[in-house]
């Protein structure tokens, strides 16, 4: 009984043989339905980045825009204010000017 033996055997890795070989025709579609979910979840996560990101622009461009405006309205207080100021000085040294040329008797 040992060519028994030995069929039983080869018999048995047939078997096994016949049913990877099963498996083995069975993976593409696994591989293609696994690959279709990640690129799902792939496409899902670099959208969500993307919105994340112009999101993201959005609220530097108008901080950015915030501070060109801020910075423009500062300059034109400070403008305001040495024009002012300038002429101010020059109203009073027109102002001096003209009283040492009434105090001045030359």
């Amino acid at each position: 009984t040992q060519l028994s033996s030995q069929l039983h055997d080869l018999s048995e890795k047939a078997k096994y043989g016949a049913d990877f070989l099963t498996q083995l025709k069975l993976y593409p579609e696994y591989i293609k339905k696994n690959a279709e979910v990640f690129q799902t979840n792939i496409i899902q996560e670099i959208d969500n980045l993307i919105l994340k990101l112009e999101t993201k622009k959005q609220e530097l461009l108008k901080y950015i825009n915030d501070e060109i405006e801020r910075k423009i309205l500062l300059i034109h207080r400070q403008y305001s204010s040495y024009n002012e100021h300038i002429q101010r000085t020059t109203g009073f040294l027109q102002f001096s000017i003209e009283a040492l040329k009434q105090s001045d008797p030359y």
